[in-house]
């Protein structure tokens, strides 16, 4: 799509909200060590790369927010919004269903300077059949407006099988001057829009259910809108207020799985991992149910797995480099709950 028609659709619109809507997300603000993707497919290999959209594979059945389908593959496009391909407008090129971690005219940083592609955009699908993560990053992305190719932001978004969560996951950014990187607004827009139809001949931009974060990296907030928003006169809250911080981490939980963590915790209520400061070997005691059990890394990479585990089992963990990782015990009803190991 012409960059000068989006930012018109973008800046001349009005947001029609529904009232009394459930919204189908739970909002948790977290922090984890951010690290680029390994092992990762480069979407845009070769190619210094402006006005983009590609097509990738999830690897497995998503479902986003109230759409009635899943979905095995998504659109992405530079301005860093996903999309699903049946919900693509084909006359906009642009989805009416959209994920969007991080709203901003992105492109290579090699396009205004030497020419050589410097921004991978790239995905994986890490772990195993039934808790597969799809993860699509944004690396070293500059912006349209930045004449100094200087200014670069580092950004990735996760998708989980099974539970459908959604994650976007931020890593370190650099931006001068954010007035003029955002088109004059106080930084990127992050949000959530679960239906939406575009206007040209009007120039509107419907929205009827959608979520966005407004505040700072300090006190970020999910805003569920049910009044109409004239982005002609948006308010002051609608974007976020400079930059999310390298490590954050702007999780949405499908209510549903959010409503099982009291299930969860009685699940595990009983379960005992030791020491989290991990040697040579790490104890799991429980009360004899049957549970599997994942070790992965910062990246995913699954590292070590044991199904069936006993009542005070111990896993042999010498040969693990130093590092963070992952245990992930998941019982017979599905349900898990992860523990956090150092060695």
């Amino acid at each position: 799509m012409n960059k000068i028609i989006f930012i018109a659709l973008i800046l001349v619109t009005s947001f029609g909200l529904k009232a009394q809507v459930m919204y189908p997300y739970t909002f948790t603000n977290l922090t984890a060590t951010y690290s680029d993707l390994v092992g990762s497919t480069n979407l845009t290999a070769g190619n210094v790369w402006d006005d983009t959209v590609m097509t990738f594979p999830l690897g497995f059945a998503f479902k986003f927010a109230l759409d009635n389908h899943n979905v095995d593959s998504l659109i992405i496009d530079t301005y860093g919004i996903l999309y699903s391909p049946h919900d693509l407008d084909t006359n906009l090129n642009i989805g009416t269903k959209l994920i969007a971690p991080f709203r901003a005219q992105l492109v290579d940083r090699g396009l205004n300077s030497s020419s050589v592609p410097v921004s991978p955009i790239s995905h994986v699908t890490t772990g195993v059949v039934g808790n597969r993560i799809c993860k699509i990053e944004f690396r070293n992305a500059g912006f349209y407006n930045d004449t100094t190719s200087l200014d670069a932001t580092n950004f990735q978004v996760w998708l989980y099988e099974t539970s459908n969560v959604i994650e976007f996951r931020y890593g370190p950014s650099n931006v001068a001057d954010i007035a003029t990187n955002f088109d004059g607004e106080n930084g990127p827009r992050i949000n959530l829009i679960y239906n939406s139809t575009i206007n040209l001949a009007t120039m509107t931009y419907n929205i009827d259910t959608c979520t966005y974060i407004s505040g700072n990296a300090a006190t970020p907030v999910a805003n569920n809108p049910t009044t109409l928003i004239d982005l002609n006169n948006p308010p002051v809250n609608f974007t976020f207020i400079g930059l999310p911080n390298n490590g954050q981490v702007f999780r949405f939980a499908p209510i549903g799985v959010n409503a099982s963590v009291s299930a969860t915790e009685k699940a595990f209520a009983k379960v005992n991992v030791y020491p989290t400061k991990i040697e040579n070997s790490l104890t799991i005691e429980h009360d004899g149910q049957q549970f599997s059990a994942r070790i992965t890394d910062l990246n995913g990479q699954v590292i070590l797995e044991e199904k069936n585990i006993q009542s005070n089992t111990k896993l042999n963990t010498s040969k693990l480099s130093q590092g963070i990782y992952f245990l992930t015990l998941t019982d017979e009803q599905s349900l898990s709950k992860t523990y956090k190991l150092v060695k």
